[in-house]
């Protein structure tokens, strides 16, 4: 049988002949079945999905109960290639600002090739099973007492994520009573799992996701495998698209729970007035499906954005992102993939984050030396891009109205300045009542606009992961 994450969809057979709405209504369905499930295998709601994430969340509860009085550092490892990595490091980040004042808990990212890879991938550090075990030896090191590490792969493929689960199942074997935990997540059956040796190595993923389902299946609350199979994907192969969106949604899922449950943080939004009922796993995943079917309600105006893209990338023209904080991030994740996924250029797809590489919260701070690419700040946009604008480019503001608006309208006035032509599009998330975006008046006429209505966008305070979501599923 063909692995399923690289299989052909055969809900999309036809996305090459559709037109822009019929490529936005194929995305929906295929979508759809991250919640609905493909074929007889187990979906996101499945009871040993919620089972294994409900343990994980017991063991680490454990591990704080005992140690009330004086607790225990825990560090949490998030790590994998590509957007995989990426998607760590956006989480990684996301986690240690909300907590600050909980020094005792912290999160970290590992990724093949470190920062640069945020923006390039570096295929040679992704099949180097030797750095990658060099990488988690470094970052732990002997800085903390309580280890949780989730590889994330979604093909059940990555040498790199392969090499740092077997070397992290050697540790828990050499000291049993080590409190640690060793996860993998992907959306495969580990019976899928890549049966190729890896180049320099002598073990396949299959053997390394074999010996990890043996050790899980024995319930010591070390071992663990994430897995609900969510079919292939629209594009072929693609799994930064459907797979990136399901790891999102498990991570804050596993993560929300432990904030809840062990740190008493309030989840938003509310179930009842009191305050008094906490959420379960599956509700959380609930609260998702709702922001997929808002998300994928406005057909005609979403479809007039990738009518306007699709025209810039036949022009060999650009396209531009720009945005503020998480939205400004997941737009530069969007581009970081668009090359090694599609055969896109560098210079095709771009994003532009407001504050640059301080906005990124990245281990190796900013980077921008290493070259055109890796300069990301609104300054970048300014002194790089303004002057070259085309007509046939596009230039796309991600925003909602919880974000500040002084930095982007002053761009956007700049670019209006530039009278060039080019083609505008805004993404506005409005919530609740919401409806006009505060950036709407100063946009020029010819704007589209295209207003996505959630019914909630946080699911913490100042954590707006249900907004996110809605970017990543567009």
């Amino acid at each position: 049988m063909s692995r399923i994450t690289e299989a052909s969809n055969v809900l999309s057979t036809d996305i090459d002949i559709a037109d822009s709405e019929g490529i936005f209504r194929i995305l929906r369905t295929c979508d759809a079945q991250i919640f609905s499930g493909w074929s007889t295998y187990p979906t996101i709601y499945h009871n040993s999905v919620l089972k294994t994430l409900d343990k994980i969340i017991d063991t680490i509860k454990g591990w704080l109960d005992d140690g009330k009085l004086n607790k225990p550092k825990i560090r949490v490892f998030l790590s994998g290639a590509g957007t995989s990595g990426r998607l760590a490091h956006f989480c990684a980040r996301t986690m240690n600002s909300i907590l600050k004042e909980h020094s005792f808990l912290s999160f970290d990212y590992l990724m093949a090739g470190g920062d640069s890879a945020l923006i390039i991938g570096q295929e040679g550090a992704e099949d180097n099973t030797k750095l990658a075990s060099e990488d988690i030896q470094k970052r732990i090191g002997d800085v903390c007492d309580y280890v949780v590490y989730i590889g994330i792969t979604c093909g059940f493929s990555a040498p790199y994520v392969a090499s740092q689960l077997n070397w992290m199942m050697d540790q828990i074997e050499n000291n049993p009573n080590s409190h640690v935990i060793c996860a993998l997540m992907g959306f495969n059956p580990v019976e899928l799992s890549r049966n190729i040796l890896i180049e320099g190595w002598n073990k396949s993923f299959l053997d390394v996701s074999n010996r990890l389902k043996i050790k899980s299946e024995q319930n010591d609350n070390k071992h663990f495998i994430i897995n609900p199979v969510v079919g292939p994907e629209a594009i072929t192969g693609s799994t930064r698209m459907k797979g990136g969106t399901v790891t999102i949604i498990l991570l804050w899922v596993l993560f929300a729970k432990i904030l809840q449950d062990c740190l008493q943080f309030k989840l938003i939004p509310e179930i009842n007035t009191e305050g008094n009922l906490k959420y379960s796993v599956s509700e959380l995943f609930l609260h998702y499906e709702k922001i997929f079917s808002y998300t994928y309600n406005p057909v005609s105006q979403v479809a007039s954005v990738i009518q306007s893209v699709g025209h810039s990338l036949c022009q060999e023209a650009s396209v531009y992102y720009l945005s503020e904080g998480s939205l400004a991030i997941l737009g530069l994740i969007d581009a970081s993939e668009c090359p090694p996924t599609y055969g896109a250029k560098l210079s095709d797809i771009r994003g532009f984050v407001v504050g640059g590489w301080k906005t990124m919260g990245n281990r190796e701070g900013d980077i921008s030396q290493l070259g055109f690419y890796y300069r990301i700040s609104e300054k970048d946009f300014i002194s790089d891009v303004l002057p070259s604008l085309k007509s046939n480019d596009t230039f796309i503001v991600l925003h909602t109205d919880t974000q500040p608006t002084d930095t982007l309208a002053s761009i956007i006035e700049l670019v209006k300045e530039k009278n060039c032509g080019i083609k505008w599009i805004h993404l506005h998330w409005a919530i609740g009542n919401r409806t006009e975006s505060k950036l709407a008046k100063i946009l020029p006429k010819e704007t589209t606009i295209v207003t996505i209505d959630l019914p909630f966008s946080q699911l913490l305070d100042n954590v707006t992961a249900y907004l996110e979501l809605s970017l990543i599923h567009i």
